[in-house]
């Protein structure tokens, strides 16, 4: 096994909900403002917390109408749960073979304390991870906050842990910490973005992704 701890993002790396995001997002803003976003350019904020998320992509609104968008956000995401998102396939036997070799697990997410209990619940992922961190719980992506704070948890040193997500943000975090990162292509931003970005492995599949972290 290559590494001691493994840190996963989760949205758009562990499970398929990008989809819901991108719908719960367009919705929660319509009755706000008139402005379009596409769907990358709503992607392009997922893993950041959630207001900033909204301030990133809204920038005209007001910080009272950045709350009542964050608001609504919340109010569609769970009822699109009534098609409850799931595991990309072959996540769940990654899991079981990453904690068969005794490798420490987390998880670092842009999600509330009250949405990722709620998901992992439905998942019934709970027992897999050692520990979580969610950006309203420290300071979220791209400062390494959360990563620091697994590790410490976890009596783990920065190198021999890494980060394996989704977005600019989570390489990002990964590297503030003294992590190493992994991209993964099946998420919000294409591999192509991280073409210029130092000190990444850059995986397309799961099969790469195993070979990455050495199982």
């Amino acid at each position: 096994m290559k590494y001691e701890c493994v840190i996963f993002d989760w949205d758009g790396t562990l499970v398929d909900s990008l989809g819901h995001i991108v719908t719960s997002m367009r919705e929660a803003a319509h009755s706000i403002t008139s402005a379009l976003r596409s769907d990358q350019q709503i992607k392009n904020i997922i893993g950041l917390e959630l207001s900033e998320a909204i301030r990133t992509l809204y920038p005209e609104l007001s910080e009272q109408d950045v709350q009542q968008v964050r608001e609504r956000y919340a109010h569609f995401y769970v009822a699109h749960q009534q098609d409850p998102t799931q595991f990309f396939a072959g996540i769940p036997a990654l899991m079981d073979d990453l904690r068969r070799k005794s490798c420490t697990l987390g998880v670092a997410t842009g999600k509330s304390r009250r949405g990722l209990d709620r998901v992992m619940q439905t998942l019934d992922a709970e027992s897999w991870f050692a520990a979580t961190r969610c950006a309203d719980e420290t300071k979220g992506k791209p400062e390494p906050d959360m990563v620091l704070e697994l590790l410490d948890a976890f009596s783990v040193r920065p190198e021999h842990a890494v980060v394996v997500g989704d977005s600019h943000f989570d390489i990002e975090m990964a590297q503030r910490a003294g992590v190493h990162g992994i991209a993964v292509g099946w998420g919000a931003q294409p591999l192509s973005s991280f073409a210029h970005s130092p000190q990444v492995t850059t995986v397309n599949d799961l099969a790469a992704l195993r070979r990455a972290l050495g199982i």
